[in-house]
């Protein structure tokens, strides 16, 4: 069964457009970012992979998904590193895609390109590992002060803050209790995701959507939680 692209009124039915960053390394931004765009191109979807990040393995990877198999995979196209933020809304070939994902490095100015009246229409899932302390620290500080911008500019940016290797090293709920308290002292536990990544280890290659049932209904779930389907 496919799934069904939204088309909210605000974009006159253009692309979509999903950003995938924290403010830290490590958190798993490549391995979803990668995935997300496989999982939208198996379901027939147009997906432009923006590609900005510094080692270009999202590109490298899908490269190599769709020498495996052209026809399920054929439909991304990769564009690597043609801008140091997030592009505005005058995109080249914007209108040939359904959907566009950005994988980011860690760089802080691509959460307050969300803000920027000229980027309409952007959706961001951020990554966040329960076992880094500093990772924690930096992205609930960063995401409260994008949270803090929004009220100010009265806007309403579907961001949802994804956690990753959960239940990795602990359980499950402890996992997400840790992630939840550090997010609640900076207020921004509302945008907390319902979901989880519980086995996306960001020292390795990622592992890829048709190798795991559960990985791939997981994100599947918050893609649409970040209103990238109906």
């Amino acid at each position: 069964m496919g799934l069904s692209l939204s088309s909210d009124s605000d974009q006159n039915q253009s692309m979509l457009k999903l950003v995938i960053n924290s403010p830290k390394g490590g958190v798993g931004k490549t391995t979803i970012a990668t995935n997300a765009a496989l999982l939208l191109a198996s379901q027939e979807i147009k997906v432009l992979a923006l590609d900005l990040a510094g080692g270009l393995r999202m590109s490298k990877y899908i490269r190599n998904k769709q020498a495996e198999d052209a026809k399920k995979y054929g439909n991304i196209e990769i564009r690597e590193a043609e801008y140091e933020e997030l592009p505005d809304d005058s995109i080249r070939g914007g209108r040939n895609y359904q959907v566009m994902i950005a994988d980011t490095d860690d760089y802080y100015k691509i959460l307050e390109n969300l803000c920027d009246p000229k980027r309409k229409g952007w959706r961001a899932i951020a990554p966040i590992i329960p076992d880094d302390t500093i990772g924690l620290e930096r992205i609930a500080e960063e995401l409260g002060a994008i949270a803090t911008a929004q009220a100010i500019a009265r806007k309403n940016i579907p961001i949802r803050i994804l956690p990753n290797r959960c239940g990795r090293e602990q359980e499950i709920e402890t996992d997400l209790e840790i992630i939840r308290t550090s997010l609640e002292q900076r207020g921004i536990a509302g945008l907390m995701s319902q979901y989880y990544i519980y086995n996306s280890k960001a020292a390795c290659a990622p592992i890829f959507i048709e190798q795991d049932e559960i990985f791939q209904s997981q994100l599947q779930s918050v893609l649409s939680e970040v209103g990238l389907f109906k």
